[in-house]
Protein backbone atom coordinates (compact mmCIF):
# COMPACT_ATOMS: atom_id res chain seq x y z
CA UNK A 1 0.00 0.00 0.00
CA UNK A 2 1.07 3.36 -0.47
CA UNK A 3 1.52 3.46 3.69
CA UNK A 4 1.71 -0.12 4.25
CA UNK A 5 -1.05 -2.02 2.14
CA UNK A 6 -3.77 -5.32 0.56
CA UNK A 7 -4.45 -6.69 0.42
CA UNK A 8 -5.82 -9.43 2.09
CA UNK A 9 -5.20 -12.65 0.80
CA UNK A 10 -6.21 -15.13 3.02
CA UNK A 11 -9.44 -16.45 1.70
CA UNK A 12 -7.99 -16.68 -1.63
CA UNK A 13 -5.61 -19.69 -1.00
CA UNK A 14 -9.13 -21.53 -0.90
CA UNK A 15 -9.31 -21.04 -4.67
CA UNK A 16 -12.50 -20.73 -6.26
CA UNK A 17 -14.47 -22.59 -4.16
CA UNK A 18 -17.81 -20.22 -2.88
CA UNK A 19 -17.89 -20.78 0.91
CA UNK A 20 -21.48 -20.56 2.47
CA UNK A 21 -21.05 -18.20 5.62
CA UNK A 22 -20.99 -19.65 8.77
CA UNK A 23 -24.22 -19.15 10.66
CA UNK A 24 -24.69 -15.30 12.32
CA UNK A 25 -22.62 -14.42 15.43
CA UNK A 26 -21.51 -12.01 17.63
CA UNK A 27 -18.66 -14.34 19.13
CA UNK A 28 -15.33 -12.27 19.65
CA UNK A 29 -11.99 -13.44 19.04
CA UNK A 30 -9.75 -14.05 21.98
CA UNK A 31 -5.85 -14.02 22.05
CA UNK A 32 -4.52 -17.42 21.87
CA UNK A 33 -1.09 -17.00 21.55
CA UNK A 34 1.82 -14.90 20.61
CA UNK A 35 4.44 -15.96 18.11
CA UNK A 36 7.98 -13.94 18.38
CA UNK A 37 9.64 -12.82 15.53
CA UNK A 38 12.89 -10.47 16.35
CA UNK A 39 14.00 -7.36 18.40
CA UNK A 40 12.82 -5.47 16.19
CA UNK A 41 10.90 -2.87 18.05
CA UNK A 42 7.97 -1.06 17.96
CA UNK A 43 8.81 0.08 14.45
CA UNK A 44 9.03 -3.57 12.81
CA UNK A 45 8.68 -3.63 9.19
CA UNK A 46 6.22 -5.82 8.11
CA UNK A 47 3.65 -5.64 5.75
CA UNK A 48 1.15 -8.23 3.65
CA UNK A 49 0.69 -11.90 4.47
CA UNK A 50 -0.85 -14.90 3.21
CA UNK A 51 -2.26 -18.03 4.35
CA UNK A 52 -1.78 -21.49 2.42
CA UNK A 53 -4.15 -23.31 4.34
CA UNK A 54 -3.46 -26.73 2.76
CA UNK A 55 0.10 -26.83 4.13
CA UNK A 56 -1.10 -25.17 6.98
CA UNK A 57 1.28 -22.20 6.33
CA UNK A 58 1.22 -18.26 7.32
CA UNK A 59 3.70 -16.34 5.45
CA UNK A 60 4.39 -12.75 6.20
CA UNK A 61 6.98 -10.25 4.48
CA UNK A 62 9.40 -8.99 6.71
CA UNK A 63 11.42 -6.02 5.66
CA UNK A 64 13.41 -6.31 9.08
CA UNK A 65 14.59 -10.23 8.06
CA UNK A 66 14.28 -9.58 4.42
CA UNK A 67 12.66 -12.02 3.55
CA UNK A 68 9.40 -14.05 4.49
CA UNK A 69 8.65 -15.41 7.98
CA UNK A 70 7.16 -18.76 7.23
CA UNK A 71 4.97 -19.65 10.34
CA UNK A 72 3.52 -23.49 11.18
CA UNK A 73 0.08 -22.95 12.02
CA UNK A 74 -0.23 -26.13 14.16
CA UNK A 75 2.86 -25.70 16.47
CA UNK A 76 2.20 -21.42 16.28
CA UNK A 77 6.02 -21.38 15.63
CA UNK A 78 8.59 -19.79 12.64
CA UNK A 79 8.91 -23.19 10.30
CA UNK A 80 11.62 -21.20 8.33
CA UNK A 81 12.61 -17.85 6.57
CA UNK A 82 13.29 -17.17 2.96
CA UNK A 83 15.93 -14.50 2.74
CA UNK A 84 17.19 -12.59 -0.39
CA UNK A 85 14.79 -9.56 -0.70
CA UNK A 86 15.98 -5.95 -0.40
CA UNK A 87 15.17 -5.71 3.21
CA UNK A 88 14.30 -2.05 5.56
CA UNK A 89 15.67 0.91 3.91
CA UNK A 90 14.33 3.68 6.48
CA UNK A 91 10.93 4.32 4.21
CA UNK A 92 8.47 1.53 3.03
CA UNK A 93 8.45 2.90 -0.38
CA UNK A 94 11.83 1.56 -1.42
CA UNK A 95 11.97 -1.24 0.87
CA UNK A 96 10.90 -5.27 0.47
CA UNK A 97 9.55 -7.28 0.67
CA UNK A 98 5.18 -6.25 0.61
CA UNK A 99 3.18 -8.23 -0.87
CA UNK A 100 2.48 -11.87 -1.46
CA UNK A 101 0.23 -14.75 -1.97
CA UNK A 102 0.39 -18.51 -2.55
CA UNK A 103 -0.93 -20.15 -5.63
CA UNK A 104 -3.24 -22.42 -4.36
CA UNK A 105 -2.45 -26.25 -4.50
CA UNK A 106 1.28 -25.52 -5.14
CA UNK A 107 4.44 -24.97 -3.26
CA UNK A 108 4.69 -21.46 -4.79
CA UNK A 109 4.28 -18.11 -3.49
CA UNK A 110 5.39 -14.64 -5.14
CA UNK A 111 6.09 -11.84 -3.12
CA UNK A 112 6.54 -8.25 -4.65
CA UNK A 113 9.73 -6.55 -4.14
CA UNK A 114 11.82 -2.85 -5.17
CA UNK A 115 11.74 -2.95 -8.96
CA UNK A 116 10.45 -6.86 -9.44
CA UNK A 117 8.23 -9.66 -8.31
CA UNK A 118 10.07 -12.43 -7.15
CA UNK A 119 8.80 -16.01 -7.43
CA UNK A 120 10.11 -18.41 -4.30
CA UNK A 121 9.45 -22.41 -4.29
CA UNK A 122 8.67 -22.99 -0.69
CA UNK A 123 9.62 -26.43 -1.29
CA UNK A 124 13.07 -25.36 -1.20
CA UNK A 125 12.89 -22.01 0.48
CA UNK A 126 14.04 -19.94 -2.04
CA UNK A 127 13.59 -17.32 -4.35
CA UNK A 128 13.73 -18.94 -8.24
CA UNK A 129 13.29 -16.22 -10.09
CA UNK A 130 12.93 -12.54 -10.16
CA UNK A 131 10.29 -10.70 -12.71
CA UNK A 132 10.92 -7.38 -13.55
CA UNK A 133 8.00 -4.60 -12.69
CA UNK A 134 9.48 -1.22 -12.98
CA UNK A 135 12.65 0.55 -12.82
CA UNK A 136 12.11 3.92 -10.58
CA UNK A 137 13.62 2.34 -7.66
CA UNK A 138 10.53 2.39 -5.85
CA UNK A 139 8.68 -0.97 -4.27
CA UNK A 140 5.69 -3.40 -6.03
CA UNK A 141 3.46 -3.08 -3.74
CA UNK A 142 0.31 -5.65 -2.95
CA UNK A 143 -0.95 -8.31 -5.53
CA UNK A 144 -4.10 -10.16 -6.19
CA UNK A 145 -4.25 -13.48 -7.66
CA UNK A 146 -7.30 -15.38 -10.20
CA UNK A 147 -6.35 -19.05 -9.79
CA UNK A 148 -8.79 -19.74 -12.99
CA UNK A 149 -6.72 -17.57 -15.23
CA UNK A 150 -3.68 -17.86 -13.95
CA UNK A 151 -3.10 -13.91 -13.09
CA UNK A 152 -2.02 -11.37 -11.10
CA UNK A 153 -2.75 -7.68 -10.65
CA UNK A 154 0.23 -5.55 -8.74
CA UNK A 155 -0.07 -1.83 -7.54
CA UNK A 156 2.56 0.60 -8.35
CA UNK A 157 1.39 3.05 -5.73
CA UNK A 158 4.54 4.64 -4.88
CA UNK A 159 5.85 5.78 -9.01
CA UNK A 160 4.56 9.04 -10.54
CA UNK A 161 2.00 8.30 -12.06
CA UNK A 162 1.39 5.11 -10.09
CA UNK A 163 0.14 2.05 -12.32
CA UNK A 164 -0.42 -1.58 -11.96
CA UNK A 165 1.40 -4.04 -14.10
CA UNK A 166 -0.44 -7.69 -15.07
CA UNK A 167 2.04 -11.04 -14.74
CA UNK A 168 1.05 -13.89 -15.83
CA UNK A 169 1.71 -17.22 -13.58
CA UNK A 170 2.42 -19.38 -16.67
CA UNK A 171 4.68 -17.44 -18.36
CA UNK A 172 6.08 -15.30 -15.23
CA UNK A 173 6.50 -12.68 -16.82
CA UNK A 174 4.62 -8.78 -17.14
CA UNK A 175 1.84 -9.74 -19.67
CA UNK A 176 0.46 -5.27 -19.41
CA UNK A 177 0.51 -2.39 -17.46
CA UNK A 178 -1.49 0.72 -17.02
CA UNK A 179 -0.80 4.02 -15.80
CA UNK A 180 -3.38 5.60 -13.50
CA UNK A 181 -3.16 9.07 -14.61
CA UNK A 182 -4.53 11.64 -11.56
CA UNK A 183 -4.90 9.03 -8.91
CA UNK A 184 -2.92 9.60 -5.77
CA UNK A 185 -1.54 5.81 -4.99
CA UNK A 186 -2.92 2.39 -5.93
CA UNK A 187 -3.90 -0.02 -2.83
CA UNK A 188 -5.30 -3.05 -1.92
CA UNK A 189 -6.89 -5.50 -4.56
CA UNK A 190 -8.60 -8.43 -4.59
CA UNK A 191 -10.18 -11.50 -6.91
CA UNK A 192 -13.80 -12.32 -6.62
CA UNK A 193 -14.57 -16.12 -8.24
CA UNK A 194 -18.57 -15.50 -8.97
CA UNK A 195 -18.22 -12.00 -10.62
CA UNK A 196 -14.96 -12.97 -12.28
CA UNK A 197 -13.12 -9.66 -11.79
CA UNK A 198 -10.16 -7.67 -10.12
CA UNK A 199 -11.39 -4.85 -7.75
CA UNK A 200 -8.40 -2.54 -7.09
CA UNK A 201 -8.56 0.43 -4.29
CA UNK A 202 -7.75 3.71 -5.62
CA UNK A 203 -7.43 6.10 -2.45
CA UNK A 204 -8.24 8.82 -4.53
CA UNK A 205 -8.43 10.69 -8.41
CA UNK A 206 -9.63 13.65 -10.13
CA UNK A 207 -12.79 12.04 -10.77
CA UNK A 208 -13.16 9.95 -7.07
CA UNK A 209 -11.90 12.63 -4.74
CA UNK A 210 -13.57 10.70 -2.03
CA UNK A 211 -11.72 7.23 -3.44
CA UNK A 212 -12.88 4.55 -5.81
CA UNK A 213 -12.74 0.84 -6.61
CA UNK A 214 -11.63 0.06 -9.97
CA UNK A 215 -12.78 -3.21 -11.96
CA UNK A 216 -10.87 -5.39 -14.26
CA UNK A 217 -11.60 -8.24 -15.97
CA UNK A 218 -9.59 -10.97 -16.53
CA UNK A 219 -10.46 -11.72 -20.16
CA UNK A 220 -9.57 -7.94 -21.01
CA UNK A 221 -6.10 -8.52 -19.43
CA UNK A 222 -5.02 -11.69 -21.05
CA UNK A 223 -6.04 -10.13 -24.30
CA UNK A 224 -3.35 -7.43 -23.58
CA UNK A 225 -5.91 -4.74 -23.29
CA UNK A 226 -5.28 -3.15 -19.24
CA UNK A 227 -8.28 -1.00 -18.91
CA UNK A 228 -10.96 0.02 -16.10
CA UNK A 229 -13.81 -1.79 -16.58
CA UNK A 230 -16.17 0.25 -14.36
CA UNK A 231 -15.13 2.45 -11.44
CA UNK A 232 -17.27 2.94 -8.47
CA UNK A 233 -16.87 5.84 -6.25
CA UNK A 234 -16.76 6.24 -2.52
CA UNK A 235 -17.23 8.89 -0.52
CA UNK A 236 -15.03 9.59 1.79
CA UNK A 237 -13.61 6.25 1.97
CA UNK A 238 -10.22 6.73 0.76
CA UNK A 239 -9.87 2.78 0.67
CA UNK A 240 -6.82 1.48 1.54
CA UNK A 241 -7.80 -2.72 1.31
CA UNK A 242 -10.67 -5.24 0.31
CA UNK A 243 -11.56 -8.68 0.74
CA UNK A 244 -14.22 -11.10 -0.22
CA UNK A 245 -16.75 -11.88 2.31
CA UNK A 246 -19.81 -14.31 1.83
CA UNK A 247 -22.13 -14.45 -1.01
CA UNK A 248 -25.62 -12.81 0.72
CA UNK A 249 -29.02 -13.41 -1.23
CA UNK A 250 -27.01 -14.13 -4.97
CA UNK A 251 -24.71 -11.42 -4.48
CA UNK A 252 -21.14 -11.50 -2.99
CA UNK A 253 -19.72 -8.73 -0.49
CA UNK A 254 -16.80 -6.97 -0.28
CA UNK A 255 -15.08 -5.58 2.39
CA UNK A 256 -13.73 -2.48 2.14
CA UNK A 257 -11.00 -0.52 4.38
CA UNK A 258 -11.26 3.07 4.22
CA UNK A 259 -8.78 5.38 6.08
CA UNK A 260 -9.49 8.83 5.17
CA UNK A 261 -6.85 10.01 8.19
CA UNK A 262 -4.25 10.14 5.41
CA UNK A 263 -4.61 13.34 3.86
CA UNK A 264 -8.52 14.25 4.82
CA UNK A 265 -9.54 17.18 6.95
CA UNK A 266 -9.89 17.26 11.25
CA UNK A 267 -13.45 16.18 11.91
CA UNK A 268 -13.79 13.87 8.91
CA UNK A 269 -15.89 10.74 9.54
CA UNK A 270 -13.90 7.52 10.03
CA UNK A 271 -15.39 4.34 9.09
CA UNK A 272 -15.59 0.75 7.57
CA UNK A 273 -17.77 -0.69 4.22
CA UNK A 274 -18.98 -3.48 2.98
CA UNK A 275 -20.09 -3.44 -0.98
CA UNK A 276 -22.69 -5.46 -2.58
CA UNK A 277 -20.91 -6.58 -5.62
CA UNK A 278 -24.06 -6.48 -7.56
CA UNK A 279 -25.53 -3.47 -7.11
CA UNK A 280 -22.84 -1.81 -5.43
CA UNK A 281 -24.65 -0.38 -2.59
CA UNK A 282 -22.18 0.16 0.30
CA UNK A 283 -23.21 -0.75 4.14
CA UNK A 284 -20.76 2.11 6.28
CA UNK A 285 -19.99 0.50 9.43
CA UNK A 286 -19.03 3.74 11.73
CA UNK A 287 -17.15 1.94 15.00
CA UNK A 288 -14.08 1.43 13.04
CA UNK A 289 -12.40 2.64 10.70
CA UNK A 290 -8.86 4.65 9.94
CA UNK A 291 -7.81 0.85 8.36
CA UNK A 292 -5.67 -0.33 6.43
CA UNK A 293 -5.97 -4.47 5.56
CA UNK A 294 -8.72 -6.62 6.00
CA UNK A 295 -9.87 -10.30 6.17
CA UNK A 296 -12.36 -12.27 6.34
CA UNK A 297 -13.30 -15.72 8.10
CA UNK A 298 -15.79 -18.05 6.68
CA UNK A 299 -15.59 -20.30 9.54
CA UNK A 300 -16.74 -17.22 11.73
CA UNK A 301 -18.67 -15.24 9.12
CA UNK A 302 -16.76 -12.06 10.45
CA UNK A 303 -14.58 -9.29 9.24
CA UNK A 304 -11.49 -8.10 11.13
CA UNK A 305 -10.50 -4.77 9.89
CA UNK A 306 -6.88 -3.95 10.96
CA UNK A 307 -7.36 -0.08 12.15
CA UNK A 308 -3.98 1.32 13.26
CA UNK A 309 -5.65 5.01 12.29
CA UNK A 310 -8.70 4.98 14.64
CA UNK A 311 -9.78 7.15 17.14
CA UNK A 312 -12.69 6.49 19.32
CA UNK A 313 -13.99 9.99 18.66
CA UNK A 314 -14.99 8.52 14.77
CA UNK A 315 -13.43 11.45 13.69
CA UNK A 316 -10.43 12.05 11.97
CA UNK A 317 -7.87 13.50 14.95
CA UNK A 318 -9.96 13.91 17.26
CA UNK A 319 -9.55 12.98 20.98
CA UNK A 320 -6.81 9.85 21.25
CA UNK A 321 -5.52 8.07 18.80
CA UNK A 322 -6.03 4.61 18.70
CA UNK A 323 -4.73 1.17 17.06
CA UNK A 324 -7.72 -2.00 16.90
CA UNK A 325 -8.84 -4.83 15.26
CA UNK A 326 -11.98 -4.43 14.28
CA UNK A 327 -14.36 -7.37 14.28
CA UNK A 328 -17.83 -6.68 12.46
CA UNK A 329 -20.09 -9.60 11.53
CA UNK A 330 -20.67 -10.04 7.87
CA UNK A 331 -24.21 -10.33 8.28
CA UNK A 332 -26.86 -13.00 6.33
CA UNK A 333 -28.97 -13.17 4.21
CA UNK A 334 -32.11 -11.80 6.60
CA UNK A 335 -28.96 -9.31 8.34
CA UNK A 336 -26.86 -6.27 7.36
CA UNK A 337 -23.72 -6.76 8.28
CA UNK A 338 -23.14 -5.11 12.09
CA UNK A 339 -19.84 -4.05 14.06
CA UNK A 340 -19.16 -6.28 17.13
CA UNK A 341 -16.18 -5.24 18.65
CA UNK A 342 -12.99 -3.17 18.83
CA UNK A 343 -9.46 -5.23 20.46
CA UNK A 344 -6.95 -2.70 21.00
CA UNK A 345 -3.58 -3.93 19.18
CA UNK A 346 -1.04 -1.62 21.08
CA UNK A 347 -0.16 -0.76 24.57
CA UNK A 348 -1.55 2.92 25.57
CA UNK A 349 0.54 6.01 25.59
CA UNK A 350 0.01 8.58 28.54
CA UNK A 351 -2.49 10.26 26.61
CA UNK A 352 -4.97 7.06 26.62
CA UNK A 353 -4.27 6.41 22.63
CA UNK A 354 -0.85 5.15 20.65
CA UNK A 355 1.57 6.21 18.41
CA UNK A 356 1.49 2.74 16.43
CA UNK A 357 -0.71 -0.04 15.83
CA UNK A 358 -1.19 -3.22 13.62
CA UNK A 359 -2.27 -2.96 10.33
CA UNK A 360 -1.86 -5.96 8.87
CA UNK A 361 -3.95 -9.56 9.26
CA UNK A 362 -4.90 -12.76 7.76
CA UNK A 363 -7.21 -15.13 8.63
CA UNK A 364 -6.88 -19.41 8.27
CA UNK A 365 -10.35 -20.09 6.97
CA UNK A 366 -9.31 -24.35 8.37
CA UNK A 367 -9.35 -23.20 11.89
CA UNK A 368 -10.60 -19.72 11.83
CA UNK A 369 -7.04 -18.28 13.57
CA UNK A 370 -6.79 -15.05 12.79
CA UNK A 371 -2.72 -13.65 12.69
CA UNK A 372 -1.97 -9.86 13.35
CA UNK A 373 1.34 -8.82 13.88
CA UNK A 374 2.61 -6.22 16.37
CA UNK A 375 5.84 -4.12 16.78
CA UNK A 376 6.89 -3.90 20.63
CA UNK A 377 9.02 -1.94 22.66
CA UNK A 378 11.32 -5.31 23.12
CA UNK A 379 9.85 -7.93 20.89
CA UNK A 380 8.29 -7.91 17.79
CA UNK A 381 5.31 -10.75 17.57
CA UNK A 382 2.28 -12.23 15.73
CA UNK A 383 -0.52 -11.94 17.42
CA UNK A 384 -2.76 -15.23 17.26
CA UNK A 385 -6.70 -14.65 18.07
CA UNK A 386 -9.20 -17.69 18.14
CA UNK A 387 -12.90 -18.21 19.10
Amino acid sequence: MKRLLGIVLGVAAVGLAVIAPASSQTKTPKLATQIYIGNYGAKWAYDFADVDPANGLYLLTDRDSKGLDVIDIKHSKIAYQVTGFTGNKGKPEISGPNGVFVIPGTTTAYASDVNSVKVVDLATQKIVKSIPTNTSGNRTDGGCYDPVDKVSVWALGDDDPPSIAVISTVSQSVIGRLTMAGADGVEGCTYEPLTKRFYVDIPSDKTHPGGAVDIFNPTDLLAGKVQVEKSIALDGCKPTGNVVGPTLNGAPQLGISCDPTDGGKDGDPIFSLVMNLQNYSVTKIPQVGGSDEVAYSPKTNQYYFAARNWYKSGKTNVGPKLAVLGVVDAGTNSTPPAWVENIPTCSPDAKGGCTSGAHSVAVDPVSGRIFVPIGGVSAARINVYSE
